[in-house]
């Protein structure tokens, strides 16, 4: 999944790793934008996130082998879905509410 304008306070790391269980949820902030706002600056990113297995060596694992796993992040993104797949699905949608009278 990717959270397109994520705001964060301070400057982002670049691989944000949180456990939970057995589960490592990996955080990719990229594209990060420094704002400046009246109170403070704020950082803004792109941020792809991964799950995978916890274990002891993985923030060294990822930042050995960043690319890699960044790229893993991008293709675990939901397919986009085109206009025309909206206007099947619609269709679809009418010819049961329709038929269904």
């Amino acid at each position: 999944m990717m959270t397109k304008d994520t705001h964060f306070a301070d400057e982002p790391q670049r691989i944000i790793i949180t456990v939970a269980d057995n589960t490592a949820y990996i955080e990719f902030p990229t594209n990060v934008r420094e704002i400046e706002t009246e109170e403070s600056t704020e950082y803004v990113a792109d941020v792809y996130y991964l799950q995978t297995v916890a274990r002891d060596n993985l923030q060294e694992e990822i930042e050995n082998h960043y690319e890699a796993w960044l790229a893993k992040a991008m293709e675990e993104q939901p397919p986009k879905t085109s206009l025309e797949d909206v206007v099947d699905a619609i269709n679809v949608l009418a010819d049961i509410v329709i038929g269904g009278m």
